[in-house]
């Protein structure tokens, strides 16, 4: 009974649109933390993305959100299933680490790039 009233008060909320952004952040941070072993890298390349990239899924309207949220968490899981030589590869590139995986590029877009630039598609 007492199972019943909690999960009939639990509902499920979707994140803040730059919620995604951050998740992404965090796990490219995370990988290089692993790889390295090294705190200050994991912050550096975390400032470097969340200063570096723009966060499109924050400017999309709330119809379209839930695509790239989905999108979001499928480029996270991209993320953290790169192995550490490919981490070391990427090093402090934003750019190359949002073209991990196609859909990185749908959540965020490193500055400067052609996608920011209006070269690619959003």
């Amino acid at each position: 009974m007492i199972l019943l009233v909690l999960l009939a008060s639990c509902r499920f909320e979707i994140p803040e649109q730059s919620r995604v952004c951050e998740d992404v952040a965090t796990a490219i941070a995370h990988r290089v933390y692993v790889c390295t072993k090294d705190e200050d890298r994991g912050n550096a390349i975390w400032h470097a993305v969340t200063e570096g990239a723009d966060c499109v899924a924050e400017k999309l309207d709330e119809d379209l959100y839930p695509t790239a949220l989905e999108q979001g968490y499928q480029c996270v899981a991209a993320l953290t299933a790169l192995d550490c030589p490919a981490v070391t590869e990427r090093g402090e590139d934003v750019a190359a680490w949002l073209a991990t995986d196609e859909r990185c590029a749908r959540v965020m877009v490193a500055e400067g790039s052609a996608a920011d630039s209006g070269g690619g598609t959003r």
